[in-house]
């Protein structure tokens, strides 16, 4: 694999593994059940907006060639 592959294979499991330490430190240091709610909020965005954005971008660069 090339390294454009590489790095668009290891962006979602870089986000997913963010997401994980971020739910940790949550549970551990904030009792308060809203703010894992908003964790996973962001994070519910943080892999659909660029999974959108990529899929967006792959059918134009389709169309175009």
């Amino acid at each position: 694999p090339d390294a454009d592959e590489t790095q668009r294979a290891s962006a979602p499991v870089t986000a997913v593994r963010n997401l994980s330490v971020a739910l940790l430190l949550c549970a551990r240091f904030f009792p308060d059940p809203r703010t894992e709610v908003i964790i996973l909020a962001w994070g519910f965005w943080m892999m659909l907006l660029p999974g959108l954005a990529t899929w967006r971008v792959g059918r134009r660069r389709t169309s175009i060639d």
